[in-house]
């Protein structure tokens, strides 16, 4: 409805004034009706103040109490849930056999997660950015990564999370990215993190690293200005690695539309058939790719699209009204309209 209202004003604008049965729009100063600006039409006041009567802003003068009852709802179902992550053991790592596969509630609630926001010292809760550090970590553990002198790089915006967890355990770590990485001093010290923590400035890129044991990102793949650019990126990575060193990336996966994605932009939106894709240019050059698995879960906060506001979208006025860190929990989310959550990809490098 909202599609064909906008394309009913763009396109003639002169109908652009009430639907039947609304007061008359004369009676209310403000823009002309004829004014195709959606921006204006959308607006909830005139300038005088006045309700911005007209069709467009019938349908939509509500969607903002909408959005945040949706999104209130699923938080606060997020946070009932999350009262029972405190019951689940915490224990060393083991081995699970993970799979290259998308976030799920089940994740979250399964003991090698649980585990690994005790190790991060991080309060479990549903999250897929929580979830993407316990992916990684997982993941290289299963590599045997995590020894003690072990050669990782960690491209792109490093979690903070992460890398210290990594120093710590005397991970030797090389940090290729624009801004040098933070850390923690609940989870490592300076002087160790200074010790086992190199930073590379980007544009030095790949070339000279050879023979590492083992190379992460979180979300750079997504960030590089194409799909195509991406998949470019995981493949040469693969190249810094030891023969059956492993590389592990996260990037956001558009998992509810196989026909449209976003592509050719700062932020893009890999699809099935992209991952595929890759999985098989990998295999081609002689790489091992672990299990794909695409189910994204059934569980209610597996159903659960957060939709903006978010951080960065809030006013202060509605920052004023809730301090208690309402945002903390969402799986899944709305990406300039595409439901998107995080895909952790996997791979060993094959003999030379």
């Amino acid at each position: 409805m909202i599609r064909r209202l906008l394309r009913r004003l763009l396109l003639d604008p002169a109908h652009a004034g009430p639907a039947p049965g609304t007061p008359d729009a004369s009676a209310h100063p403000g823009p002309a009706p004829e004014q195709a600006n959606v921006g204006a039409l959308t607006r909830l006041v005139t300038e005088s103040g006045h309700p911005n009567i007209n069709d467009l802003w019938r349908v939509t003068k509500d969607l903002e109490a909408l959005r945040l009852n949706v999104k209130a709802l699923g938080y606060e179902l997020a946070r009932t849930l999350e009262a029972g992550l405190q019951s689940i053991p915490v224990e060393h790592a083991k081995r699970i056999n993970l799979r290259s596969k998308p976030t799920a509630q089940a994740d979250m609630e399964a003991v090698w997660c649980r585990s690994w926001c005790a190790a991060l010292r991080e309060r479990p809760r549903y999250h897929r950015r929580l979830w993407e550090c316990a992916f990684v970590l997982q993941a290289l553990f299963e590599g045997e990564a995590l020894l003690p002198e072990a050669e990782v790089l960690a491209l792109g915006a490093v979690d903070g999370s992460v890398i210290s967890y990594l120093s710590r355990n005397e991970v030797r770590s090389t940090v290729l990215s624009s801004t040098a990485p933070p850390f923690r001093d609940d989870l490592t010290d300076a002087f160790t993190f200074q010790k086992n923590v190199a930073f590379r400035p980007i544009e030095d890129g790949l070339k000279g690293l050879k023979g590492l044991d083992a190379c992460w990102s979180i979300g750079e793949a997504g960030h590089l200005g194409s799909i195509r650019k991406g998949m470019d990126f995981i493949l040469e990575t693969m190249d810094v690695l030891k023969p059956g060193g492993l590389a592990v990336h996260v990037f956001d996966f558009n998992y509810a539309d196989d026909g449209q994605t976003i592509d050719n932009w700062p932020m893009v939106l890999f699809q099935r058939r992209h991952i595929e894709a890759l999985a098989e240019e990998m295999r081609a050059r002689g790489h091992e790719v672990r299990a794909l698995d695409f189910h994204v879960g059934h569980q209610p906060l597996d159903r659960f699209i957060d939709i903006p506001p978010f951080d960065n979208d809030r006013t202060e006025a509605f920052n004023g009204l809730w301090r208690d860190g309402w945002q903390s929990a969402h799986l899944k989310m709305s990406v300039d309209g595409f439901a998107t959550t995080s895909f952790g990809l996997i791979c060993r490098r094959g003999a030379d």
